[in-house]
């Protein structure tokens, strides 16, 4: 009898650490996929579905997009007083992580671009401006 509790004794306890140490990798797994960004191949596709929805032929677009924002970089450097515009304020962009994703048509021609802004933590659409 003394050999079946000591035995009932020490499952429990197994299946008790057996349990503590799941709850511990679960919670580090959430933990993990909480703070996973949103890639920017991800960010490319959203993109491609927001201007989609506005009616832009994306197979007559070259689509830009790096791991630095190179596109939105030159872009500031080229325009600096795109900063100061009321659409990109609006935006609040020193507040968050984003990717830009420039499109511009294969032909050139006056205007006819974007620039899409998706957030990284979230996949969210900060904003897009569109060339006139």
């Amino acid at each position: 009898m003394k050999k079946y509790i000591i035995g009932i004794v020490t499952l429990l306890a197994m299946i008790t650490i057996m349990f503590n140490i799941g709850c511990i990798i679960s919670t580090g797994d959430s933990a993990n996929m909480m703070k996973k960004k949103f890639e920017l191949k991800e960010a490319i596709e959203k993109a491609k579905m927001e201007l989609k929805k506005l009616g832009f032929d994306i197979d007559k677009m070259r689509i830009t997009a790096d791991e630095n924002n190179t596109a939105w970089k030159d872009y500031t450097k080229k325009i600096p007083s795109v900063l100061e515009s009321d659409n990109i304020k609006k935006m609040k962009l020193n507040e968050k992580e984003f990717w830009v994703i420039q499109f511009s048509l294969k032909e050139p021609t006056f205007g006819g671009g974007a620039l899409v802004f998706i957030d990284i933590s979230d996949g969210s659409t900060i904003g897009i401006i569109l060339g006139e």
